[in-house]
C-alpha cells in the first residue's frame, strides 16, 4: 500500500515489480535511482506508517482531514509548551542570578 501524493495508486507496487529478482541489494533501480535495499526499506516504512494510520482511524473514527487537523493542533500546542518552558527556564535563571548577586561577598559562616 503506497500512496504517494503525486503518484496514482499502485505506482509504488509497479516500481517494486520492476526490480529484477536477480538484482543485487546495492544495484540501482532505474525509475527512482535508489538501491534495491533502500527501496525495500522505504516500502517497509510506508507500509508500517499506513498500518498505524489505519489503526488510529479505526480507533478514533476520524477521517483523513480530521486526523490532519488534530495533528496540526497537537503540534502547535507542543510548540507553544516548548516556548513556555524555555521562557520559564530563562525567568528562573534570572531569579537565581539576582539572588546570587545579593549574597555575593557575604559571610555564610554559622553563628554557633
Amino acid at each position: 500500500m503506497c500512496r504517494h501524493p503525486v503518484a496514482s495508486p499502485g505506482v509504488c507496487e509497479e516500481v517494486l515489480h520492476q526490480i529484477p529478482k536477480t538484482a543485487k541489494e546495492a544495484q540501482l533501480v532505474t525509475p527512482l535511482k535508489l538501491r534495491k535495499s533502500d527501496l525495500l526499506a522505504l516500502k517497509s516504512k510506508v507500509d508500517a506508517a499506513e498500518k498505524l494510520i489505519k489503526e488510529i482511524r479505526d480507533r478514533t473514527n476520524m477521517d483523513k482531514e480530521d486526523l490532519k487537523d488534530t495533528l496540526n493542533i497537537v503540534e502547535d500546542q507542543i510548540d507553544r509548551s516548548k516556548l513556555a518552558k524555555s521562557e520559564l527556564i530563562e525567568a528562573n535563571l534570572r531569579l537565581v542570578v539576582s539572588i546570587a548577586k545579593k549574597y555575593t561577598n557575604r559571610d555564610f559562616s554559622s553563628s554557633t
